[in-house]
């Protein structure tokens, strides 16, 4: 018999209800021929994941686990703006989106970690920082009236951990089909959770 000392907890999902308190602002700027766009949030006692606290009984405690709440700030900020690339489309112009997200969290512990392990070892968590951030980057056109809609989607998190998500639609309506490819490098942080699980997918849509 094998005695394994962080068993497999049994979960239950509650849904409590979130209080956020933001904001958003967006414009038109000229100079640049983009629309600018920001949004901020402040979300009241969030639930966080500290191992020791939330699976206290795995870590030999005799109390319960309990569930430690912080309060969190996120924002963003964004510009998105169509331009000509007349070599790759003569027809059609390209739309970039680029967004720069943050998080802060108050009362900030150390021991904080995303509550998903590292599979298969169930006792190593991603962990997370008192500041976050990422850039996004999302670049698409359209070909042949609308019916072929190629896209990138990149992310960086400074941290050291990259994304990369070409894919592209074929749409002949009442049929629609998706094909994606999605790669993630870097650290063990943050997106870098997903390291090392490339993913090749393909959907298909029917409207009625």
């Amino acid at each position: 018999m094998v005695f394994d000392p962080f068993p497999a907890p049994v979960q239950e999902v509650i849904y409590e209800p979130q209080h956020v308190t933001g904001a958003t602002l967006s414009f038109w700027q000229p100079r640049i021929n983009a629309v600018i766009r920001s949004e901020v949030a402040w979300f009241w006692d969030e639930p966080v994941f500290i191992p020791e606290e939330n699976l206290a009984p795995a870590f030999g405690s005799l109390e319960s686990g309990n569930i430690p709440k912080k309060n969190v700030f996120r924002y963003v900020l964004g510009v998105d703006r169509n331009f000509w690339i007349r070599p790759l489309n003569s027809r059609q112009m390209f739309s970039v989106s680029a967004q720069y997200f943050g998080q802060w969290i108050t009362g900030y512990d150390d021991r904080q970690r995303q509550p998903v392990p590292e599979y298969p070892d169930r006792t190593n968590w991603a962990d997370i920082k008192e500041y976050e951030q990422t850039l996004t980057l999302i670049l698409s056109t359209t070909y042949r009236n609308g019916t072929i809609v190629p896209q990138m989607v990149t992310a960086y998190d400074p941290r050291g951990v990259w994304m990369v998500a070409p894919g592209v639609n074929f749409i002949y309506e009442p049929l629609r089909f998706r094909i994606q490819y999605s790669m993630i490098a870097g650290q063990f942080t943050g997106l870098g959770f997903f390291r090392d699980r490339d993913q090749l997918s393909f959907m298909l849509t029917l409207l009625f």
